[in-house]
């Protein structure tokens, strides 16, 4: 969960990758559970900007600093 600006992404071919196998066998497993993907990531989230589950927010990125210098980069 790492917030980017929309111009900082780019594309890539996977088809031309060594590891197009496995980079395909994430993509599918990705797209089969987005929904407990999504639903994971948001109850992480919030529990670690609210502080409510310490021994994970030790092991988390700081999030809202992320999305602070996200902004910075944008403007």
């Amino acid at each position: 969960m790492i917030p980017i600006v929309e111009e900082a992404k780019i594309d890539f071919n996977i088809e031309k990758d060594k590891d197009f196998s496995l980079l395909r066998k994430e993509i599918d497993y990705c797209n089969k559970h987005r929904q407990e993907i999504v639903k994971n990531s948001i109850r992480i989230y919030n529990a670690v900007i609210r502080h409510e589950w310490e021994s994970l927010e030790k092991r988390c990125c700081d999030f809202k600093l992320l999305e602070e210098k996200c902004i910075k980069y944008k403007k």
